[in-house]
């Protein structure tokens, strides 16, 4: 099949025990979906006991290619950990990884990247007579693949020739991002003041990513990393500019994310060797952007 066809039906449970490189990849909405099952083929449909159905398709090629899950978390941190912990759970993955679109807050442009090195979640904190007092609680990405993202950043061969307003590639960051349950707006509502006030390095501001760290704290054999792509800014949300921006970063954030786990190579599936090496060699030498 090719990538993004049709899909088979399979009854079959994936079997863990076999040498395959095994990812999850979780998005919330269905264009983040149809984003990331672009990159995958030969897709079979695969139901899950508690009614869940998700789809394992194949990225890349030879011993590098990975078996990839992929399914729907719908909005929300508490249904992203919830979805997240099954996923994990029943496919027992080397890799999961979150993938969609946010509001920029800072630094970013429309289409522009974001791989989250730790999520804050904002709505976490005492609310008392004097106002609002946050309680920080801000998990971190999984190392490893957080550093392979850092790299990748700054080389420009992910994008591979995504263009968009004209000439412009996207770029690509490693930076923190805020979590919570309120889609934010405006640079002047409650939410966008507290995250200027008491979390100002935050680039984006989305809703998932918080639960989705949150259910991989128990998984430590699992690397985990948040890939968002800017689909607006919070003082620019209009119907009309998500209906052009949002399947764009959906697209860029799925190339990103797709590239990272094409370079990099999980402890567990690395071939034995004097050095445990935790990436595959990348294509290209480093090139800082310009």
């Amino acid at each position: 099949l090719r990538r993004g066809s049709s899909t088979t039906r399979e009854t079959t449970e994936p079997d863990p025990a076999t040498d395959a490189r095994r990812a999850v990849v979780l998005t919330a909405l269905a264009l983040e979906y149809s984003a990331v099952r672009a990159h995958l083929s030969d897709l079979v449909e695969h139901p899950h006991p508690s009614g869940a159905v998700y789809e394992i398709g194949r990225f890349g090629n030879g011993p590098s290619a990975w078996q990839v899950l992929i399914a729907i978390t719908d909005t929300g941190n508490v249904r992203s950990a919830q979805e997240t912990e099954r996923a994990v759970a029943h496919f027992r993955p080397h890799v999961a990884l979150f993938v969609g679109v946010a509001g920029g807050r800072k630094d970013v442009e429309k289409g522009d990247v974001i791989a989250a090195d730790k999520v804050y979640g904002y709505e976490s904190g005492k609310d008392t007579a004097d106002g609002f007092r946050p309680r920080p609680d801000a998990p971190e990405t999984s190392y490893a693949i957080r550093k392979r993202a850092q790299v990748e950043a700054l080389r420009p061969h992910w994008h591979g020739g995504l263009r968009q307003d004209g000439d412009r590639a996207p770029s690509a960051f490693v930076g923190p991002i805020a979590s919570g349950e309120k889609l934010v707006a405006s640079s002047g509502s409650a939410v966008a003041e507290l995250l200027g006030k008491d979390y100002g390095d935050a680039l984006a501001v989305e809703m998932e990513g918080h639960g989705f760290l949150r259910a991989l704290a128990s998984h430590n054999d699992v690397q985990g990393l948040l890939v968002r792509g800017v689909s607006d800014l919070i003082d620019d949300k209009q119907a009309q500019s998500d209906r052009k921006w949002q399947p764009i970063a959906a697209a860029n954030a799925a190339a990103f994310a797709f590239h990272v786990l094409g370079v990099f190579r999980p402890v567990s599936a690395a071939s034995a060797g004097p050095m445990r090496d935790q990436a595959a060699p990348s294509p290209e030498g480093p090139t800082p952007k310009p």
